[in-house]
């Protein structure tokens, strides 16, 4: 391949110059380096010629975006083509770039609408606000902006529909088909058609999470509630943690248990501190008050007599079995069916999956 070849393809590659198909016109095109003269910017052509195609007037010249660019002076804004023509005016406060064929615009009178790439009105300036379009999702399978009206805000489609009308305090993001929403104070989920899946009816909601959110009705306790709003487990706990091994630590009066995915609290909330279950046992945390069992086996002669009235650790089971008592001051999670242990006392050892303690 000669030299004039080579630097042929490279050129193509790089897109500096148009390609070529047989048996079609090529189509001009043209390529532009941007100038900057005393803070002000501009467009000229590459090459010798240097010819210039805007002058060096404008306080804003973006990239090109989906083949527009926005051009900005005093205060005012519009858009070039990829021929550096001004197809959209140099008229408005504000433009956005161009997002699922359209694009934001502010007017003279503060107000936001959308313009199509004819510079034509698709939904005329009437909000306070609004956002970009979002483009398609496969939650939504259509493109949305949020507006705003007097403070409140809603949700409307390419063609300016209200999926939701402006009346809302915060919209949140589509996910399988509903969005977060909070209206007078007040959370719950609103579908497509802009009909309450759940009311709003909580002072907050988390994201769900394995088809159950956190919600509090005043502020205070939590509950779960499933994807139709109803509760899972009554909200009556100061901190519910997300399931891990389809059990989820819950925090009642300050004492913590467990509750399983059917909303059965399968471990009583009696303990000082729990951490999550791995390989089917969690370590908890004993209330020495609540707990008078005495060690037995090789545990009689090994745990500190002294340090029986303090706290301290053991495992249970997903159904609440206590695997394993009070009699260590430290545990370590299970890992291939055993947990390093300390004794009280200080024996470092381990449990398996019985429970039964080995010294190392």
């Amino acid at each position: 391949m000669t030299l004039v070849k080579r630097i042929l393809v490279l050129c193509l590659f790089l897109g500096l110059i148009p390609a070529l198909s047989f048996g079609q016109q090529p189509k001009k095109k043209y390529y532009f380096l941007r100038i900057q003269e005393n803070k002000k910017w501009g467009l000229r052509t590459f090459g010798a010629a240097r010819k210039i195609i805007l002058p060096a007037e404008y306080d804003r010249l973006d990239d090109w975006y989906n083949g527009f660019a926005i051009l900005g002076k005093d205060g005012k804004y519009g858009m070039i083509d990829s021929n550096a023509q001004i197809v959209i005016p140099l008229k408005y406060s504000e433009i956005s770039d161009f997002h699922s064929g359209l694009a934001r615009i502010k007017d003279e009178n503060g107000k936001y609408g959308f313009i199509n790439r004819s510079a034509q009105f698709v939904i005329q300036p009437t909000y306070d606000n609004a956002s970009e379009f979002y483009d398609k999702a496969a939650a939504t399978d259509i493109a949305t902006a949020s507006v705003e009206v007097n403070g409140k805000k809603g949700l409307i489609t390419l063609e300016g529909k209200a999926i939701i009308p402006p009346e809302m305090d915060e919209i949140g993001e589509f996910k399988e088909g509903i969005a977060l929403c909070k209206k007078d104070g007040k959370y719950g989920y609103i579908d497509l058609n802009g009909q309450w899946v759940i009311q709003p009816q909580f002072v907050k909601i988390l994201p769900y999470n394995k088809g159950f959110a956190h919600a509090t009705p005043d502020g205070t306790k939590w509950g779960l509630i499933d994807q139709k709003g109803n509760y899972v487990l009554q909200p009556k706990y100061e901190i519910i943690k997300d399931f891990v091994e389809g059990m989820a630590a819950i925090q009642e009066d300050g004492k913590w248990g467990f509750t399983n995915m059917a909303g059965q609290v399968s471990v009583p909330t009696q303990y000082l501190e729990v951490r999550d279950y791995v390989e089917g046992f969690a370590a908890v945390k004993y209330d020495e008050k609540a707990y008078k069992q005495k060690p037995t086996g090789v545990l009689k002669d090994l745990v500190n007599k002294k340090e029986l009235t303090t706290p301290g650790w053991g495992f249970v089971d997903k159904i609440g079995t206590e695997v394993a008592g009070p009699f260590f001051q430290e545990v370590h999670d299970y890992k291939s069916g055993i947990a390093i242990v300390t004794v009280k006392g200080g024996t470092v050892g381990y449990l398996n999956r019985k429970g039964e303690f080995k010294k190392n």
